[in-house]
């Protein structure tokens, strides 16, 4: 909540615009909502591994079978969206909203996750 309200108005606004699935049906958006909605680890996954979110990427869908990789860029404190094969005219970007351990558990497995 102290990192949100130290942000400038327009940031603000585009942060409030991202989605919350903590939220109940009714409820208001919470900060921490949307930030255990989108946020993305910021490096490998370990205990003490930063997260952010990037509100663009934050746009990307899920896909089992996604076209892009989401990839952290230490060097640089940047993170990329990488097409991981070729994506079509017109197609969507998609992502896998699951870590590597996840995405090889079968469809109902990865069903509960999401």
């Amino acid at each position: 909540k102290k990192k949100v309200s130290g942000l400038s108005e327009k940031q603000r606004k585009k942060y409030f615009q991202l989605f919350d699935s903590k939220c109940l049906k009714g409820s208001k958006k919470s900060a921490e909502g949307i930030f255990r909605t989108n946020n993305f680890a910021l490096g490998p996954l370990t205990t003490d591994t930063e997260h952010g979110i990037f509100v663009v990427m934050s746009r990307l869908n899920h896909s089992c079978g996604p076209n892009c990789e989401v990839v952290w860029q230490a060097d640089s404190e940047c993170q990329e969206v990488v097409a991981s094969r070729d994506i079509e005219d017109g197609e969507e970007m998609t992502i896998c909203y699951l870590n590597m351990e996840n995405r090889v558990k079968t469809a109902g497995e990865r069903n509960k996750i999401l």
